[in-house]
């Protein structure tokens, strides 16, 4: 695989297929491109993909000067709501492209307050409207590989993009042929049990959820879940809640958690019927810290447990739990996977090579799924 980023000759051809295949645009509809300033060359893509589609593309600029302007001085309060000519977009649009911004550029914590509260608000309203009208939507993730993006997570920024590129080829039905005997199992199993030679040997309870794969397409079909509005790209990850009671045992990262305030790395969690007793880090500790001292009363609870099923997917910031055979344990939230966690709060580690079985019935063998 080359580290060179992608070409306009390999992006408008991709741009063109999420459009056909994952948001289903036919002749004669609309399509809605929301980007900000690092991703012109793709809104481009997409309206060049839209038009060859026969669609009707309209596309919405926002300015990231202008938002870190807004972020640094103060937002007047009606920059915190949807204007009618943005509701009335929303409206009259049967599919919404998002190339999610502004990239990364905070230098306090007031900042990033500010930050979190204004797209926050955006994001809240545009989701009521969405839903409403029954929006087929995709936020396309091929932009978020910055050179300030890269400094912080410390990776090579020519072969990040190249990843979130390759990962975004990757078909929806190869994603589910991969997920297809997991799934299987995690419907009808009891129990799941994560071992390594690192040391990690946990128990964790399933709770009778459906789990959802990610695939990278709109299923309308599923709703609810988090694909029945609005699908990520790059995709690939099968999650599911757990028994929040239920976890026994240790569970040791042997990869990085990567967030926007930096990393920490080779987490070790202990549980206890069912609690977070014991937490520490190799490097990076306050990282997790920081944020677990204003977690909540369920930010101790186990909450999800996810398997990654993207084989072009290997160390994208962010997007590592869908590498495949990847596991990802998730602490505090899951109510929007079917469990019973609310709040803000959600952790993650990642292990990589572990063993799982779900009711002692294998399904990964050292990183490798077993058919």
């Amino acid at each position: 695989m080359s580290d060179l980023p992608p070409g306009p000759e390999e992006i408008t051809p991709l741009a063109e297929e999420i459009l056909r295949k994952r948001l289903r645009i036919r002749s004669g509809e609309t399509v809605t491109i929301e980007c900000w300033t690092n991703a012109l060359p793709w809104a481009d893509a997409f309206m060049r993909g839209a038009r060859r589609l026969g669609a009707h593309p309209l596309v919405l600029y926002e300015s990231e000067p202008a938002f870190w302007d807004l972020v640094r001085h103060g937002a007047p309060r009606n920059a915190l709501t949807l204007g009618r000519h943005e509701r009335g977009a929303l409206e009259g649009t049967d599919a919404w492209v998002y190339l999610p911004g502004p990239a990364w550029n905070l230098s306090s914590s007031a900042e990033s307050e500010a930050y979190h509260r204004i797209l926050n608000h955006w994001d809240d309203e545009w989701f009521r409207v969405a839903q409403s009208r029954g929006i087929r939507a995709c936020r396309v993730e091929l932009a978020a590989a910055t050179e300030a993006a890269a400094t912080v997570y410390g990776v090579d920024l020519r072969k990040w993009r190249r990843e979130l590129f390759e990962g975004s080829r990757v078909a929806p039905e190869s994603i589910r042929r991969t997920a297809r005997a997991a799934v299987r199992r995690l419907e009808r199993g009891r129990r799941i049990s994560i071992s390594h030679d690192n040391g990690t040997h946990l128990e964790l309870g399933l709770r009778g959820c459906d789990p959802v794969v990610q695939d990278g397409a709109f299923h309308p079909e599923a709703r609810g879940s988090p694909s029945s509005l609005m699908t990520v790209i790059p995709a690939g990850v099968l999650i599911t809640a757990v028994d929040e009671k239920v976890a026994e045992g240790v569970f040791v990262s042997n990869r990085p958690s990567r967030h926007h305030r930096g990393a920490f790395h080779g987490a070790r969690w202990t549980f206890r019927s069912g609690r977070l007793v014991q937490y520490e880090s190799a490097e990076g500790s306050e990282i997790f810290e920081t944020a677990y001292r204003e977690g909540g009363r369920a930010r101790d609870r186990p909450g999800l447990f996810s398997l990654g099923l993207n084989p072009s997917i290997r160390d994208a910031p962010l997007f590592e739990d869908y590498e495949q055979g990847l596991v990802t344990l998730y602490i505090g939230r899951n109510v929007d996977f079917g469990g019973r966690t609310g709040g803000e709060y959600r952790e993650y580690a990642l292990l990589e090579g572990a063993d799982v079985t779900v009711d002692d019935h294998p399904l990964l063998s050292h990183g490798e799924f077993v058919d």
